[in-house]
């Protein structure tokens, strides 16, 4: 695998694992198997590398959205073709909150991920089923940490 793509695959595990605030580049190299300067040499900031896996996960939540509509399955069944899908909502969900202006940037910038957010922003369904896909992440962590619900 090339250097660049290492690199990148560790900056998307570390931005899911930690979101933008806990990761830094320093956590990139390492997980990636190189120093500060590789990370600098292939990409100029942390920021240039959240925007890029920002609209890859963007991209790939709207594609199995889509792909749910067309087929009319639950969105909660998505996560067994795309295991990460669930990590992945939570990931833009929790960076709309605590990382809003380079979220919101990032999506200013690109015009493709501009026509997505305009698009679920006109469609209810698409919005419900991203609110199924995150309630299904939180169910997960519930049983995961062998919480209980008690009425």
């Amino acid at each position: 695998m090339e250097t660049s793509q290492r690199i990148y695959d560790a900056a998307k595990h570390a931005f899911l694992k930690f979101g933008y605030h806990g990761t830094t580049i320093d956590k990139i190299a390492r997980y990636a198997g190189s120093g500060k300067a590789m990370v600098h040499y292939y990409y100029k900031s942390k920021d240039e590398l959240f925007k890029l896996i920002f609209k890859d996960y963007i991209m790939l939540l709207s594609d199995a959205l889509n792909k749910h509509k067309a087929e009319k399955s639950h969105p909660i069944n998505q996560g067994i073709e795309y295991p990460e899908l669930y990590e992945i909502a939570w990931f833009i969900a929790s960076e709309f909150k605590y990382n809003h202006e380079l979220a919101i940037k990032t999506i200013r910038e690109n015009k493709e991920l501009t026509a997505i957010f305009l698009k679920s922003y006109n469609n209810p369904g698409w919005l419900e089923n991203f609110q199924n896909i995150i309630t299904a992440q939180l169910q997960a962590i519930f049983i995961r940490n062998n919480f209980k619900i008690q009425n």
